[in-house]
């Protein structure tokens, strides 16, 4: 661990996947605004030199299964999120960065209706608040 990623530990920040353990362990209740910028300064210090981030368009390929996060969207509030896999040969399209070498990046797959079967069990148009999701 670098002394950066130290430091930050020991004052207590946590990465994003941290925060988000936490919330599904019942933990913590919400990740607020400084809670995630804490999270994503350690998640930046442990990132390896050299690393590519992928541009926004740009299509990548799972090469083996991969277990991905969701989020699902809704018009009013987020009604949860949780973990999809993706199997080998699936494509994702990378959406446009936030900011400079993310810690993360959302994403659709581009067979978005089979991936979408996997984790909503029933037909969610009946919510008319349902407004789809993406995977991170």
């Amino acid at each position: 661990m670098n002394i950066k990623a130290y430091l930050y530990s020991l004052l207590g920040y946590k990465t994003p996947l941290d925060l988000l353990y936490e919330i599904e362990e019942g933990t913590r209740v919400y990740i607020d605004k400084k809670d995630l910028e804490r999270g994503e300064k350690l998640a930046k210090t442990t990132m390896p030199k050299g690393l590519v981030y992928p541009l926004g368009g740009e299509t990548y390929e799972a090469l083996q299964d991969v277990e991905v996060s969701y989020l699902i969207h809704h018009i009013a509030s987020n009604k949860g999120g949780g973990k999809v896999l993706l199997f080998k040969g699936e494509r994702v399209l990378i959406t446009k960065p936030e900011s400079d070498k993310p810690t993360s990046y959302y994403c659709l797959p581009i067979n978005i209706d089979e991936v979408e079967k996997r984790f909503i069990s029933k037909p969610v148009p009946k919510d008319l608040t349902y407004s789809g999701y993406s995977l991170f």
